[in-house]
């Protein structure tokens, strides 16, 4: 059995990977890199496993505070963020021209997440 403090390790992990996919896509976008000239196959694989292990490690947690048989708002806020997240990944390249807000913009919405899960408003 799997304790918490090793899922939140998991989830934080994933949350890395998954900055780091589209940290490197906003500077491959931002410098004129289009999606033929890519390194897809390195971002795709790091925000597949970001995206995944945020998923493991976010459930993981939920199963060990007990809350697996309802949601409160908060999970569910959580899980439209993880949503957003798993979306963005084409945004940079169907909008090149975002790529500055999105640099911008997906830290504070990491950081509204990681707000929900300390504060738990709702």
């Amino acid at each position: 059995m799997i304790s918490y403090p090793v899922y939140k390790l998991i989830h934080i992990l994933g949350i890395l990977f998954l900055f780091s996919a589209y940290g490197g896509l906003a500077l491959h976008v931002l410098g004129g890199g289009t999606k033929e000239n890519a390194p897809r196959k390195l971002i795709a694989s790091a925000h597949g496993i970001g995206m995944t292990l945020v998923l493991l490690g976010g459930f993981g947690m939920l199963a060990r505070i007990g809350l697996l048989t309802s949601f409160p708002g908060w999970v569910i806020a959580k899980i439209v963020v993880w949503l957003i997240f798993g979306g963005l990944l084409t945004a940079y390249y169907k909008k090149p021209e975002f790529a500055k807000i999105l640099w911008f913009g997906l830290p504070v919405l990491g950081t509204f997440s990681a707000y929900l899960a300390l504060y738990k408003p709702f």
